[in-house]
């Protein structure tokens, strides 16, 4: 099992790494071969992540090259971890102070490195302690998250309403294994299975204001990060088959209207596009809500998604977008019937025309 001075052995072993003359690494890993495990790579793997956020583009290199020789040197089996990329560097040196601090010193390194207190920070806090209870260090998470729940209530900036901790632990576990699995269904859904309790309106909320508080102080490229893990996880909860499915959609909604405010129409229209026709198919599918009102938000969303995906310039995806449009049309109950009916079929003829330019592509 890792302790604090074990933690600490580590991290002055990485900067040990990054500091000594090229060629002598193995030699050094030679000589702290206690330290050599799966633990130490995963930390290498975070301060590399870091490294490349920051442009530090050949110690990032470097790391990730020596973290590979490493996992060949380890038995497969032995490799418990996988990078998410979320816990920097950084983040890790005040976690490391705050383990191994005198009792009652807390809040003086808390304040002596308010420039790394922020929403992400207290996800870093979540991480970490969810790190150490899977290697038997109870004790320490529990310390790093009665630090994290003040936290959360100071930065939602409402010290009597607070995101519950059972939330902020699922939310966290939820984009660890987004970002570790890169999407991967069956590790997700596993994760969902076992908190299906939590999977209510009340998570959508919690996602909606974790979201709006951390995009709002990360740097921009973190801030896009997590949108698009969000983004993954709201595609894979709205077909979630556990649970509710009224709470489901409700969920993946909240997930899609936070990838629209981090994917601004004018720095990222493609992304931008592509969460309009993901939330416009949910809207079609919602259970809240009168459903007449839900397609028209649907019927919205396609046709925003049309201003971007022009024919000449995204042929498969304006193609999809029409048969989107076509489908909400079909069902749409304001209106004109035969006028809704003639709409659709004109959508559905311009899908088709881009599958068979598609499968015919000697026909132009």
């Amino acid at each position: 099992m890792i302790d604090r001075s074990r933690l600490r052995a580590y991290m002055s072993l990485i900067r040990e790494l990054l500091r000594c003359p090229s060629g002598d690494e193995l030699a050094l890993l030679q000589t702290n071969l206690e330290l050599v495990d799966t633990n130490l790579i995963q930390l290498m793997e975070q301060v590399a992540t870091r490294a490349m956020e920051k442009g530090a583009i050949a110690t990032a290199d470097f790391l990730r090259d020596l973290t590979g020789q490493l996992k060949e040197i380890l038995s497969p089996t032995e490799i418990e971890y996988s990078p998410d990329g979320e816990i920097f560097s950084a983040h890790l040196e005040v976690i490391e102070a705050l383990l191994n601090c005198p009792s009652g010193a807390e809040t003086e390194i808390l304040r002596a490195n308010q420039e790394f207190i922020d929403a992400g920070f207290i996800l870093s806090l979540q991480r970490f302690a969810k790190m150490l209870v899977d290697i038997g260090e109870d004790r320490a998470a529990e310390f790093l998250q009665s630090i994290a729940e003040p936290l959360t209530q100071a930065l939602s900036g409402d010290s009597t309403v607070a995101m519950p901790t059972s939330y902020l632990d699922l939310l966290g576990d939820i984009l660890r294994v987004v970002t570790s699995n890169g999407g991967n269904t069956k590790a997700l859904y596993l994760l969902l299975e076992a908190n299906v309790e939590k999977l209510d309106i009340s998570f959508a909320e919690a996602l909606e204001d974790w979201a709006t508080s951390t995009l709002a102080v990360v740097k921009p490229g973190i801030a896009h990060s997590i949108a698009a893990d969000i983004v993954k996880f709201a595609t894979l909860i709205q077909d979630f088959p556990g649970g509710e499915k009224a709470d489901n959609l409700e969920i993946a909604i909240a997930g899609y209207e936070i990838g629209l405010r981090a994917y601004r129409r004018d720095r990222f229209p493609q992304q931008w596009a592509d969460v309009q026709n993901r939330l416009g198919n949910v809207y079609l599918n919602r259970i809240i809500g009168e459903k007449a009102t839900n397609i028209e938000v649907a019927i919205e969303c396609h046709k925003a998604a049309l201003e971007i995906f022009e024919r000449d310039l995204f042929p498969q995806e304006w193609g999809a977008t029409q048969y989107y449009l076509g489908t909400a049309y079909q069902n749409r109950i304001y209106g004109n019937k035969r006028e809704n009916s003639q709409i659709s079929s004109e959508c559905f003829q311009a899908a088709s025309e881009i599958s068979e330019e598609e499968n015919n592509p000697d026909l132009d």
